[in-house]
């Protein structure tokens, strides 16, 4: 499934057709439902904040995670500091917090400083899980 906000001209971003600067998505409580809770796929929504270096540090990896993995993997973000209700919804405590969702359902979450072998060895780890009711 394409994530159709994140499209440009086929010519952008060495023909991907993708917006670099829009990787990963910014989100918010009015868009959380559509990009995240009804999205059909995996969706990987990373929590942050603007004065945390940590969360800026993974930025530039969350992009390069968002470009390798187009067809399987939706990557998005959240301000903490501006979205304080979906943080406090969310329990997000520690930052960068990740929560994985796959068809709306939280797949796994993780938080604190990561490296990139980290994060996809999480997402792999929970990206094969299957929900148990």
């Amino acid at each position: 499934m394409t994530n159709t906000a994140c499209l440009m001209k086929p010519d952008t971003a060495s023909g991907m057709g993708l917006n670099l600067e829009s990787l990963p998505l910014n989100v918010n409580q009015g868009s959380f439902g559509r990009e995240v809770l009804f999205y059909q796929g995996s969706v990987l929504v990373a929590f942050w904040a603007p004065h945390s270096i940590p969360c800026h540090k993974e930025a530039l990896m969350l992009r390069e995670i968002a470009l390798k993995r187009p067809r399987s993997l939706k990557v998005v973000k959240v301000n903490c500091e501006v979205e304080k209700e979906l943080s406090r919804k969310y329990c997000v405590h520690e930052l960068p917090g990740h929560i994985l969702f796959q068809n709306g359902k939280e797949m796994g979450r993780t938080s604190g400083e990561k490296n990139r072998e980290e994060i996809e060895t999480w997402l792999d780890q929970n990206s094969s899980m299957e929900i148990v009711v």
